[in-house]
């Protein structure tokens, strides 16, 4: 449990994974340098670190730089073993930022570049109001089990009319608790998108550069071949066509990281439906895919970066035609609809729409479906059910964040018989 010193921002201990003393001095420093009131220990074997556990009882814990046989990883999982919700943030350079992904699937709050540590004051401060959130909502839950024993007894003894008003006024209470425990939980989730899309950016602007003086040298082998060098031809080939493979794994990472900026002017989605189908015919015509279009005369102008949205439409049909390996058919439909006509409309509970009409987008393919368990993850960032070199797992996250820069929802579901289906949805109420 996090102490109330540490609630209020005064952190007192802290706990520093470092088996350098210069190394740990840097942090100490930084951590002074802004008036960051505290103790600190410092430690590097499993040993020493369960032991502070228990009798240093720190308020944060930062993972530095630790031997082999006792990495971060480890450290961490040693924490959540012994269920605690101590804060914990790796400070690590950028040749571990690898590392520094994987801890913070497993559960890190944050982590910081030893290059920056400017930031590790806040990445404190953050890591604890995250905690303090959590523990309110673990308080919350208590008052609730209390409430409701309270008003099972007083239900028990009171009159048919006292009991329904005590049970509106519970229903009441856990609604308000979802809610709150919805809300923590998107905070938590924009805290750590926020923390990979700079991880992302880093990376890639890291490989581009080697990338582009790759592209260069094959360009420059390839003039320089004597003729009727087939073999060699071959390779240059074959390092062209991963070089442009890696180019777009690094344009996914860049879009998945950039500012939310769009240029949006008047237009209709239809004529953008158009040109990416347009863009796809003769990938559509080799996998044996029939396009039907049901594209609605009457649709209202919008307020559209057409690119974006093209890429958008491009990534959908493009998945949608890799699930139909023995071909198929590819639905398009557009028209407004009220948001109950629309699949996935207002049952969403995290609807934002309400009941209002919508201009929507329907694309239906006749492939096997998508796995239930997959349902809630596809628009995760690095999530992918493709082979290893046939996906990034950025395209969904990449459009739903167009998406939702449009002010719109996209939303996806299994048919029932066989197929999926994607809805794209605008409010009417947004055109201007």
């Amino acid at each position: 449990m996090i102490r109330t010193a540490a609630l209020k921002n005064q952190v007192s201990r802290i706990l520093v994974l470092e088996n350098l003393a210069a190394e740990a001095r840097f942090i100490e420093t930084e951590l002074k340098r802004v008036n960051f009131g505290y103790e600190s220990r410092r430690v590097w074997t499993m040993a020493d670190f369960q032991a502070a556990l228990v009798d240093f009882a720190p308020d944060v814990i930062l993972a530095a730089g630790l031997p082999p046989e006792f990495t971060a990883m480890d450290a961490l999982h040693a924490l959540r073993d012994r269920h605690l919700i101590t804060p914990f943030i790796l400070v690590t350079g950028t040749a571990m930022e690898r590392i520094a992904l994987d801890c913070m699937r497993e559960g890190a709050d944050d982590y910081v570049l030893k290059s920056n540590l400017a930031r590790l004051p806040d990445a404190i401060r953050n890591a604890i109001a995250k905690r303090l959130a959590e523990t309110e909502t673990q308080l919350a839950e208590q008052v609730l089990r209390r409430s409701e024993q309270n008003y099972r007894v007083i239900i028990e003894d009171t009159l048919e009319k006292r009991e329904a008003e005590l049970l509106r006024a519970l229903e009441a209470l856990q609604e308000s608790h979802k809610a709150l425990q919805a809300a923590q939980h998107q905070l938590i989730q924009v805290a750590k998108m926020e923390s990979i899309g700079r991880l992302a950016a880093g990376v890639a602007h890291e490989v581009k550069n080697p990338l582009t003086v790759i592209v260069m040298g094959v360009e420059y082998l390839r003039k320089h071949l004597p003729e009727g060098a087939h073999e060699a031809v071959q390779v240059l080939d074959d390092m062209d066509a991963a070089v442009k493979r890696a180019t777009r794994v690094i344009h996914s990472m860049l879009d998945f990281s950039a500012p939310s900026l769009i240029h949006r002017e008047q237009a209709q989605l239809n004529p953008i439906v158009d040109s990416a189908l347009g863009l796809l015919d003769r990938d559509l015509a080799k996998r044996s895919i029939t396009v039907e279009k049901r594209l609605a005369g009457n649709l209202p102008r919008m307020p559209l970066d057409t690119s974006r949205m093209e890429q958008v439409f491009l990534n959908v049909f493009q998945n949608a035609m890799e699930v139909m390996e023995h071909g198929g058919t590819l639905t398009v439909t557009t028209g407004v609809k009220r948001l109950g006509e629309v699949a996935g409309g207002e049952k969403d509970p995290g609807s934002s729409l309400g009941s209002q009409s919508v201009i929507a987008v329907e694309i239906e393919d006749t492939g096997p479906g998508i796995p239930e368990e997959f349902l809630t993850k596809i628009f995760d960032p690095f999530f992918t059910t493709k082979p290893t070199g046939q996906g990034t797992g950025l395209g969904l996250t990449v459009i739903k964040k167009i998406v939702d820069m449009h002010g719109g929802l996209i939303r996806v579901r299994n048919r029932e018989g066989r197929g999926a289906t994607v809805s794209l949805l605008f409010p009417m109420e947004r055109l201007a």
